[in-house]
């Protein structure tokens, strides 16, 4: 059942991308921006993993990025819980 699921969502994005009309191109200053933001991440990430072990740099990496979206997330789960009106969370 999740199969036939899943293959009717990708049917679904893949006939909205079908009569999508294309996309406008991206002005070259943005592009170039990207281009330059993603090469120093690139070139972090490997001086990272050459001091460091690449097992504890993406463990270090993904323990920062929850650290700092915790409190975001704590917020977000208890609006769903207090929206359950029989758990009784106030």
């Amino acid at each position: 059942m999740q199969v036939f699921i899943i293959g009717i969502a990708i049917a679904l994005v893949a006939g909205i991308f079908a009569v999508m009309p294309p996309l406008p191109p991206i002005d070259p200053g943005i592009a170039s921006a990207g281009n330059a933001v993603n090469e120093f991440m690139a070139h972090a990430y490997f001086l990272l993993c050459y001091i460091f072990s690449p097992v504890l740099v993406v463990f270090a990496i993904t323990a920062g990025l929850a650290i700092m979206t915790f409190e975001h997330i704590y917020h977000g789960v208890m609006w769903v819980l207090r929206k359950i009106p029989m758990l009784g969370i106030s």
